[in-house]
């Protein structure tokens, strides 16, 4: 029972940060493809943001469905997790876009390589695990 109260607490923190990053999404200026010039206005960003994929992919892995619904979704509630998959996966254009040296670039590339492929292992044995539990 208390193994249960912490995971609800991690992935209560987890929406928060993802909150978070939904409300600095609204501030963070682009680079117009057409001009090249640096885009600040509000309205703009909002605009843009809004219009995208990633604003719905952002606020769907971010609505905790699994404590509204009081964990009784079944498989098809739990696999919208997987949308926070999505979101990490960004993390490589950040690291592109990054005001800083070459070489400080390549080391967050490397530690982004290596958080993939833990991630890709915990993601196969998750699913080998699932195969195993339809088999009993």
């Amino acid at each position: 029972m208390l193994n249960i109260y912490y995971m609800r607490t991690f992935d209560s923190l987890v929406d928060i940060i993802f909150i978070i990053d939904i409300i600095l999404r609204f501030r963070t200026t682009f680079i117009d493809p057409v001009s090249g010039d640096e885009i600040g206005d509000t309205f703009l960003i909002a605009r843009r943001y809004l219009t995208s994929a990633n604003f719905y992919i952002d606020v769907l892995s971010t609505i905790p469905i699994n404590n509204l619904i009081d964990g009784k979704g079944g498989t098809a509630v739990d696999m919208l997790g997987l949308l926070k998959l999505l979101r990490i996966a960004r993390i490589s254009a950040v690291i592109m876009n990054l005001n800083t040296s070459q070489e400080m670039k390549a080391a967050y590339k490397v530690m982004n390589l290596v958080f993939i492929m833990f991630l890709y292992i915990h993601v196969t044995g998750c699913f080998w695990f699932f195969i195993v539990k339809i088999e009993e």
